[in-house]
């Protein structure tokens, strides 16, 4: 869901909020120094992927690229992730059958689209430790969403922002939209500005002075054809067409914008993030025609459609130069392994 007025701005109501502010702080500080007692070192590289704002960073989308970039470098990719929503507390192996429901949509959504194995579990550390019993074949364990979840030991750390809306009011949660404080970024390793760059004028949105020498990467994103999601449906209609513009991801208004540049007349429809398919909402939409994205389209696919929907995949794409840069903080990681 769009972030409350109260993180994109400092209001009477985040004012009000800023004390607990304050305990959310002191007790991340107890937990992080709890976790870090417990890390145990893996055999294989660990990097990290994830983000220190409350909402969409585009950092699925980029995992689905990037794993597809370790892949065409030559290396063996593996991912684990919590799986938003999963009531099982033990490691799993994600099947591209499986449902949302069972898995996490994101981790669905990866195992479908990125053909490596992905593991699901709470406990990060043991969900890399069983990946790496069943798949012996990986040499690199990618933490999905993992920056916050310091049991697991890591080689390398990125860290994903929405240009448009960078940190809100640069607060901790519940008065401002971020999950550590923004002197975190001195410790990673890459940063990347979903769409616009993070070394500008931003006001209370910069994040520039807390960088200290961070390299930072933009990220271009751009929406693809629509994809029939059932084997019944022609391509993607015309452009007159009435279409719903149904989306559960943190920035929603990012789908949506996209959809209207390319000439799409739509009618939004968000839900909150990981919202899950009900049978109120296939009928809401009986009879018409519905656009989604990615995440969204996972969990639709398991039931029968009564309407015509379509998958709008999202694509990314670097600069030549900040491919360089990228190439070059993995190597400075990945080559102490080999």
């Amino acid at each position: 869901m769009p972030w409350p007025r109260a993180w994109r701005q400092r209001t009477p109501l985040s004012y009000a909020l800023w004390p607990l502010s304050v305990l959310y702080r002191l007790l991340s500080r107890w937990q992080q120094k709890r976790l870090l007692k417990q890390q145990v070192t893996l055999s294989v590289p660990v990097i990290v992927v994830g983000n220190i704002v409350v909402g969409g960073t585009g950092k699925t989308p980029f995992l689905l690229w990037f794993v597809e970039f370790l892949r065409q470098q030559g290396y063996r990719p593996g991912i684990v992730s919590r799986g938003y929503g999963r009531q099982q507390a033990t490691p799993s192996l994600v099947q591209p059958t499986d449902s949302a429901v069972a898995v996490g949509d994101e981790p669905l959504l990866i195992a479908q689209h990125a053909n490596v194995p992905v593991c699901v579990g709470q406990n990060r550390l043991m969900a890399a430790q069983w990946l790496m019993q069943q798949h012996p074949e990986l040499d690199v364990i990618i933490s999905d969403d993992g920056l916050q979840h310091l049991r697991l030991p890591r080689d390398l750390e990125i860290c994903l922002f929405d240009g448009q809306v960078v940190a809100g009011n640069r607060w901790l949660l519940p008065a401002g939209p971020l999950r550590e404080p923004l002197g975190r970024l001195a410790q990673v390793n890459l940063v990347i500005g979903k769409g616009r760059a993070l070394t500008g004028s931003y006001a209370v949105d910069s994040v520039q002075e807390h960088l200290q020498g961070t390299p930072t990467l933009v990220m271009q994103t751009a929406i693809g054809e629509p994809v029939p999601m059932t084997v019944n449906l022609s391509p993607a209609p015309d452009s007159s067409t009435p279409i719903i513009a149904y989306c559960g991801i943190g920035q929603p208004e990012s789908f949506f914008s996209a959809l209207r540049a390319q000439g799409w007349n739509i009618r939004p429809f968000v839900v909150s993030d990981h919202a899950p398919v009900n049978a109120t909402i296939l009928e809401q939409f009986r009879g018409q025609t519905v656009f989604m994205t990615s995440k969204d389209a996972v969990k639709f696919r398991a039931f029968e459609l009564p309407f015509a929907a379509y998958e709008v995949p999202l694509r990314v794409q670097f600069s030549d130069s900040d491919m360089v840069v990228l190439r070059q903080v993995l190597a400075s990681v990945l080559t102490r392994f080999l």
